[in-house]
């Protein structure tokens, strides 16, 4: 199973749900409506509906997630964020370079990529990667409120103000939970970096 696989999930339900409590507030007609018409329709039709619905129950909201997941990766991204964009991240490879380690002209990013995944204790890397799983899923979760909500102003042309209040708040606190997590993340990565810049002119010093 794909370890990302929860998290697209997770994100794509909290979207469609938040749509659907959404339309009901503004006009909980329209669904009645909606449900009355498909009743209405002939057997073949409905039967193409609901055959449709399935497959769209099953793979929408897995590519809704991926995509609200993959959106959230860039917005990491941008803010730089995101683990190998650390301003750390270059002082630790321009002193490793300093001690002519690597004969060949390296990247800042994959010096510090070798070095964390084949030097660093397995279960710091395994809590790095917990604290940067919770932070791209709150930043998912802002995401996919907003989608939610967006779509079902698009639909209807009113903004469901108690909806939107309530979203408001979880967005909110998800955004201060992701950075949170993430400047958790960096004190702790940063200082991986300088015990190991220790450890590497200890070794040069014997």
């Amino acid at each position: 199973m794909d370890r990302y696989a929860p998290r697209t999930t997770a994100a794509a339900w909290i979207a469609l749900v938040f749509f659907l409590i959404s339309i009901c507030e503004i006009d909980y007609v329209l669904i009645y409506s909606i449900l009355e018409r498909i009743q209405n329709m002939s057997a073949s039709v409905s039967v193409f509906i609901g055959v449709a619905g399935v497959v769209g129950g099953v793979y929408a909201p897995q590519s809704l997630g991926l995509l609200i997941d993959k959106v959230a990766y860039v917005i990491v991204i941008i803010m730089r964020r995101r683990l190998s964009a650390f301003p750390s991240v270059r002082y630790f490879g321009s002193c490793v370079k300093e001690k002519k380690i690597f004969k060949e002209n390296v990247s800042d990013q994959g010096i510090f990529h070798i070095y964390f995944y084949r030097e660093t204790n397995k279960n710091i890397e395994a809590w790095a990667h917990r604290r940067r799983t919770r932070a791209y899923l709150d930043v998912s979760i802002f995401l996919a409120l907003s989608f939610g909500i967006s779509v079902a102003y698009i639909v209807t042309g009113t903004a469901p103000v108690f909806t939107s209040a309530c979203a408001t708040i979880i967005a909110a606190a998800s955004l201060f939970h992701a950075a949170v997590e993430l400047r958790i993340h960096d004190a702790v990565v940063q200082a991986w970096m300088h015990e190991t810049i220790d450890n590497i002119e200890s070794d040069i010093a014997l």
